[in-house]
């Protein structure tokens, strides 16, 4: 298993933008941050050989709470430890994309070897983001029953 924890605000990969001449691009901010992922991968997995098997991702994005958050509940949440449930935008998608894009070549050739994940949002102290993937070595997932 690969864990990775970057200390970054999680940002969401939206669709490419286009000019009035119909150039596409990619916003600056979100080039940033998958170029920030990518940096941060190699440097806390300086020997990795990219897989070719299938992988399971566990993601977790963590926010800051914003300011408004009710003093108790930050209370609460700090002593057990907790993060706290956070069911605004950006969509759990298009934050995957973002992630899965920047490790592409180097945890894994491709990010189509994802068969399986795991995504949670939250709100927490500071903004952070922690990836777990996990190399699936039996090509059998689970029985479907109908």
């Amino acid at each position: 298993m690969i864990e990775l924890k970057f200390e970054l605000k999680p940002l969401a990969k939206q669709s490419f933008k286009t000019t009035k001449t119909c150039h596409s691009y990619q916003p600056k901010d979100i080039v940033d941050f998958k170029n920030a992922v990518r940096w941060l991968a190699k440097k806390q997995l300086p020997d990795i050989q990219q897989s070719a098997s299938a992988f399971h991702v566990e993601l977790i994005f963590v926010f800051r709470r914003p300011e408004s958050t009710k003093k108790a509940l930050k209370q609460q949440a700090d002593e057990l430890n907790y993060l706290l449930v956070k069911s605004t935008k950006p969509d759990l998608d298009n934050l995957e994309k973002a992630i899965y894009d920047a490790l592409s070549g180097i945890v894994y050739v491709n990010d189509a070897q994802v068969c399986q994940h795991m995504t949670t949002k939250a709100w927490g102290k500071r903004d952070f983001v922690i990836i777990r993937a996990t190399e699936l070595t039996n090509p059998v997932l689970m029985k479907l029953e109908y």
